[in-house]
């Protein structure tokens, strides 16, 4: 009995990491795919409404007060969202790319996005530009867990970009429809990496949420998928 139990114990401690693993996995991509739906249902209702994100972009403006603008909009049709930047932070103190260096500041502290929180509790910053790129109207990023930890790209923080007729693109350079908006010099814009290695780009780990989408795993954990 006490040699089964042991080899029970050892094939749990094989087992359950694993399965634990995997379920954190789970959760993680279902959570990634909430957000997308939500701010994509969102983005479209106000695009719907005003003809062209432009229409909220008022060059006379301060960023900070263009982003108010487009979150005003999208809490419309969002339910229960609140503004952090009104209340208090949501965001985390810290973030760090994908290859794990820390990044200069929260984006509690930039002067050119709005960052809520949703009734999930999922965070998030909202920009907003009349884009100098072909279609381009913004980002959002969001922290599925708000500003509990790690707080890490392509971990728990995740990036999509908006086109100006409301459609929200998962970012990524394997993205297709994220590549549709072009450069002044019409080359495809790929906004940050996925890579576990060390990258110089301040933004490695932006470009795993199109990945998740398309995939539904992680695996950019266990290897290098940037080239891929």
């Amino acid at each position: 009995m006490l040699i089964t139990l042991g080899i029970i114990g050892v094939v749990a401690a094989l087992t359950i990491p694993t399965l634990i693993n995997k379920y954190r996995e789970k959760q993680t991509v279902t959570a990634v795919k909430t957000a997308y739906s939500i701010f994509s249902q969102a983005y479209m209702s106000v695009a719907n409404e005003y003809y062209s994100l432009d229409s909220l972009v008022d060059s006379s403006k301060s960023d900070k007060e263009n982003a108010q603008a487009m979150f005003n909009a999208l809490s419309k049709y969002i339910k229960k969202v609140k503004s952090c930047d009104t209340e208090s932070n949501c965001m985390g103190d810290a973030y760090k790319t994908l290859d794990g260096r820390i990044l200069s500041r929260s984006w509690d502290d930039y002067a050119n996005v709005e960052t809520g929180i949703l009734a999930n509790g999922m965070s998030f910053w909202v920009l907003s530009t009349k884009g100098a790129y072909d279609g381009y109207s913004g980002q959002i990023g969001v922290d599925i867990n708000g500003s509990k930890r790690p707080n890490q790209l392509g971990v728990d923080c995740f990036h999509f970009a908006v086109f100006k007729n409301g459609v929200v693109v998962a970012s990524g350079a394997d993205n297709p429809k994220y590549n549709e908006y072009l450069d002044t010099a019409g080359v495809p814009r790929r906004f940050g990496r996925c890579s576990i290695n060390s990258d110089a780009n301040e933004y490695n780990g932006y470009a795993c949420t199109s990945w998740i989408i398309e995939h539904e795993n992680m695996e950019y954990l266990d290897r290098d998928i940037s080239r891929e």
